[in-house]
């Protein structure tokens, strides 16, 4: 009798393989899709999505964050079904890839320093807590000087996060915001009319959820069926559904949150540096804010 039932447990198993590997031929049109994202900007609740959706489903999900040089091949030479994520690098090599639909996340600029600023506070990403941290490109950016005006004072033996603990508030941000230079011009530069990317603001997102991803994963083209399943895992992922205590580097999603933390002189170097960005991105008509 138990050898029946192993017999049986395998057979189920097999037949849940061949089905799967069926039904991922049909997930979506093109083999590829491509998120495009920022640096807390629902990069972690994008990938608990597709996490499951890719163990549930067979598809490949791969995230690169800033290693394109790992993405490049995966994306133009892998084969099967396969979602890859990538920071919202500027210098895709477009003419190289094959047919794919993508998606780019983008959020207040600002609201992106303060977010920044408190997760890498307590984060453990390894990065960010290694010691030491490469300071060159930090402590040569000349807003650096707003950090530390004393050369002799630069950061060196220091993880990221180390260094930033021993700053008070505002000089925080401006290292978060003096850090996050290089990203911001990687959006500046960003082609936002691709047909194949849909451009969503993490504003509109946060709070309707469903109707976000439901609008995206149309885009994506995805089978009705992983298109059910993927809206059930953004329901339960949510940030409303978070249990109660747990910590989380997710701020509120409203704009504006910016404002109870910039101080003077942060907001005035952000408007020297990212003044122009806000414009760009449609979150600013002018720099009278």
């Amino acid at each position: 009798m138990e050898l029946y039932h192993t017999s049986q447990h395998r057979a189920r198993r097999i037949w849940r393989s061949i089905r799967r590997a069926v039904l991922s031929k049909s997930l979506f049109p093109t083999d590829l899709i491509i998120h495009f994202g920022s640096h807390k900007c629902l990069t972690n609740y994008y990938d608990q999505i597709m996490t499951q959706l890719a163990d549930e489903f067979g598809m490949l999900w791969k995230p690169f964050y800033s290693n394109y040089a790992g993405f490049l091949p995966v994306a133009r030479d892998g084969r099967g079904k396969r979602v890859l994520g990538l920071d919202d690098w500027s210098d895709v090599e477009w003419e190289v890839l094959p047919d794919f639909r993508g998606s780019h996340f983008v959020r207040d600029p600002r609201d992106l320093i303060v977010s920044g600023y408190y997760y890498h506070l307590w984060t453990d990403e390894p990065w960010c807590v290694r010691t030491p941290y490469y300071w060159y490109h930090v402590v040569q950016n000349p807003y650096f000087q707003y950090v530390e005006s004393d050369p002799a004072r630069y950061p060196r033996e220091q993880s990221y996060q180390a260094y930033l603990k021993s700053l008070d508030e505002e000089r925080g941000l401006i290292l978060e915001l003096v850090w996050r230079a290089h990203l911001f011009d990687r959006v500046r530069r960003w082609n936002f009319n691709n047909p194949r990317i849909i451009e969503c603001k993490y504003e509109e997102i946060v709070g309707n959820e469903v109707a976000a991803f439901t609008k995206i994963f149309q885009h994506y083209g995805f089978h009705p069926r992983l298109a059910r399943r993927g809206l059930e895992l953004v329901e339960q992922h949510s940030l409303k559904n978070r249990a109660k205590g747990e910590q989380s580097h997710v701020r509120k999603g409203t704009q504006g949150q910016w404002a109870q933390d910039f101080t003077p002189l942060v907001k005035s170097l952000f408007k020297q540096t990212q003044g122009d960005l806000l414009i760009q991105l449609g979150y600013e008509r002018d720099l009278d804010w």
